[in-house]
């Protein structure tokens, strides 16, 4: 265990819904033994109720702030984490900035298809809502539009995400060693 990479600022994982965010970020939690913190899963837990239903109840712009919230809460942390971010956290410049400014952003890039295919196995209308009416392949298109350069601007490093989690697990962790391979 002595050899064991050790974080030592905080790691946040951004990309769009079905990037595998929280399933690499837990991965790279244990492999770094470090706190993990899916900000949606905070966000539903604090608020007992899901995406879906704040949104209905408040709309978009009152759940992004409860994400803005919940992620300078844990930017000012003093224990260095993973955290995995919601798929519109880059939206704001501020997230973005303070992403930057307080640990190393990966980007995890995955084609739409891609997305469009782990997506649709995994909707959940109660828990994260379509952000469009538009059909899925549709919507993802459209978001990947507006948002690919916000993920590029807002990142240190982008890593192909449609790589096995255990691969994309792998090519973060040689990259926090410093091994640009």
């Amino acid at each position: 265990m002595s050899g064991k990479l050790k974080l030592n600022t905080h790691l946040y994982l951004v990309g769009a819904r079905g990037a595998g965010k929280s399933h690499v970020g837990k991965l790279l939690a244990q492999e770094l033994d470090a706190p993990f913190y899916d900000v949606d899963e905070l966000i539903y837990r604090e608020q007992g109720r899901s995406i879906a239903r704040i949104v209905q109840e408040e709309g978009w712009g009152e759940f992004r702030a409860m994400e803005s919230g919940t992620l300078m809460r844990l930017s000012t942390d003093d224990a260095p984490s993973v955290i995995a971010t919601g798929g519109g956290v880059v939206l704001d410049e501020d997230n973005s900035r303070l992403m930057r400014n307080s640990g190393v952003v990966i980007y995890l890039e995955v084609p739409v298809p891609v997305l469009v295919e782990r997506v649709k196995g995994a909707v959940n209308a109660d828990h994260r809502p379509p952000l469009t009416d538009l059909p899925l392949a549709q919507e993802m298109t459209q978001m990947m539009r507006e948002r690919e350069k916000l993920y590029r601007a807002a990142a240190t490093a982008a890593v192909d995400g449609s790589l096995s989690e255990q691969e994309v697990t792998g090519v973060v962790m040689r990259l926090l060693a410093g091994d640009n391979s």
